[in-house]
């Protein structure tokens, strides 16, 4: 029998980051909406993918951040916002 994805509620998964970006830059953009508990861009043999997670404090600062900014422009890249699944 196969597990379904389940929603991690508090994280959002994030694309189209600029290859430069670091974990640091990430995390203080995304704090206006509340505390960080962990931010973490995927990278293979030390060179962004340019994709990320952001695992914030409370549900309702990731879904604040969901809300008001599904598309948007940061470090000259337009990033696209979902809530992030464990499978």
């Amino acid at each position: 029998m196969e597990k379904e994805p389940k929603e991690v509620q508090n994280q959002i998964f994030v694309r189209n980051l600029n290859y430069q970006t670091t974990d640091q830059e990430l995390t203080d953009f995304f704090q206006e909406f509340g505390p960080i508990k962990q931010c973490m861009i995927i990278r293979e043999n030390g060179a962004s993918r340019g994709f990320g997670f952001v695992k914030f404090a409370l549900e309702e600062d990731a879904r604040a951040a969901l809300e008001s900014k599904q598309s948007f422009k940061f470090q000259g890249r337009e990033l696209k916002l979902y809530t992030a699944v464990k499978e």
